[in-house]
């Protein structure tokens, strides 16, 4: 699957408990979630303060809305190796486990034949998100979301792209998976605790690689998602309220519904 053909009906901010590593730096040994259980424990103290803007994205109609929209804040508390068991389980072909929401979030296509079409600020948005987009690819990692109020946490990953290693944004590196569930759904599919299963040499299955700074969870990651321009940006220079469908000759921007209802589908 590529990037989505369809309008996107909801704005988030995604962020992150610290701020990214560069890029001459491992994403998984600077911030890496060492095991399910590690993962567990994380998601569970939920210590989110005072987060660092990435950048803004979009989420589309099958993005989850029960019991409520998700957060206009998504915010990354750290990344997890693909390989260990919680992300296997939610990522397994074999179907997604009850009460797990597969969904897409993309930003402004910004490849080779749409970024000279962007406005400097949407391009700047759309290279940070691609360019980490790449970085979790290279590394076989995902990124791993805070939970909200509802107790949902998610998993951004990466859509397959079939040169991984390629300099070039491809429309593969402007969209992404998220995976959205609650811990106590999660448990049940891992048929109760998770495993104890490490991915540092040396280290027991308590220990993190990197674990976020302390603090309390902030009232303003918790709120539901507000029409966008109800708050400030993600990032300076961040991506307006309305934009225009990549590829598309029509030089009317679009606004996001103020319900986020469904907005009328364009062709490729």
């Amino acid at each position: 699957m590529t990037y989505p053909k369809s309008n996107p009906t909801m704005k988030h901010d995604l962020q992150c408990t610290q701020i990214l590593p560069t890029e001459s730096r491992s994403l998984l040994a600077e911030m890496g979630m060492s095991s399910s259980s590690n993962m567990f424990r994380i998601l569970e103290e939920n210590n989110v303060s005072d987060p660092t803007p990435i950048c803004s994205v979009y989420a589309y109609a099958d993005a989850p809305d029960h019991p409520a929209p998700l957060s206009r804040s998504l915010i990354i508390c750290g990344v997890a190796d693909s390989t260990i068991s919680l992300v296997r389980k939610i990522m397994s072909d074999d179907g997604l486990p009850d009460g797990l929401c597969k969904s897409t979030i993309a930003v402004q296509l910004a490849d080779e034949r749409h970024f000279s079409r962007l406005e400097p600020r949407h391009q700047k948005n759309s290279t940070i998100f691609a360019t980490f987009m790449k970085r979790l690819r290279q590394e076989d990692s995902v990124a791993v979301i805070s939970k909200d109020k509802y107790n949902r946490f998610g998993l951004l990953v990466p859509m397959t792209k079939e040169n991984r290693d390629a300099k070039s944004i491809d429309s593969e590196d402007c969209a992404a998976f998220l995976y959205t569930s609650t811990l106590e759904d999660v448990r049940e599919a891992l048929g109760g605790a998770p495993d104890k299963e490490v991915k540092a040499a040396g280290q027991s299955a308590d220990e993190s690689l990197w674990q976020p700074p302390g603090g309390e969870s902030t009232e303003g990651a918790e709120a539901l998602w507000r029409p966008p321009g109800t708050e400030d940006e993600a990032v300076a220079n961040a991506t307006s309220n309305s934009w225009q469908p990549p590829g598309s000759d029509n030089s009317n921007p679009w606004n996001a519904g103020e319900t986020g209802g469904a907005i009328e589908i364009w062709g490729p």
